[in-house]
């Protein structure tokens, strides 16, 4: 028996040794290369903050409209579900078929290249009576009103 096939180093062997281990390689940079186009795809995604703000007032909505089914909306409430300090006052305006408040709605993405935000006030109105069957809208202002209730 020679030294090469004692040891396991012949032609033959070193050769499929290279070929699997060059397969693996390549598998490896493949996935490697899908990971990182996946993650930088969903990045820029998720860093368009008209897109997230979209959703974050839809979100507002289905909260708003989840709290209104017992059929009461307390200032908490409202605060809460439009992601504001829960002790302020909504400044809500009620007639006999909804009830109405202006809201801040805010957003911001940070990415490898910085960050970026987007911020809209919209009126939000719950139909009446509060229950199930509320619907709640959205609309965007042209403007954001002051914190002390002016403007528009």
């Amino acid at each position: 028996m020679t030294k090469d096939a004692f040891d396991g180093t012949s032609g033959a062997g070193r050769s499929a040794w290279l070929r699997w281990g060059c397969l693996a390689v390549s598998a490896l940079a493949v996935l490697g290369v899908v990971s990182l186009a996946l993650h930088v795809y969903s990045s820029f995604e998720e860093s368009n903050p008209e897109e997230l703000l979209a959703r974050e007032v839809e979100k507002s909505k289905n909260r708003l409209k989840e709290r209104a089914t017992d059929g009461v909306l307390t200032n908490e409430e409202i605060m809460r579900s439009t992601a504001r300090d829960s002790d302020g006052d909504p400044r809500v305006r009620q007639d006999d078929t909804a009830m109405h408040f202006d809201s801040p709605v805010a957003v911001n993405v940070g990415t490898a290249l910085g960050s970026r935000g987007a911020l809209r006030c919209y009126t939000f109105t719950i139909t009446k009576p509060l229950s199930p069957l509320s619907t709640v809208t959205a609309v965007e202002l042209a403007s954001c009103p002051s914190p002390d209730g002016g403007g528009n």
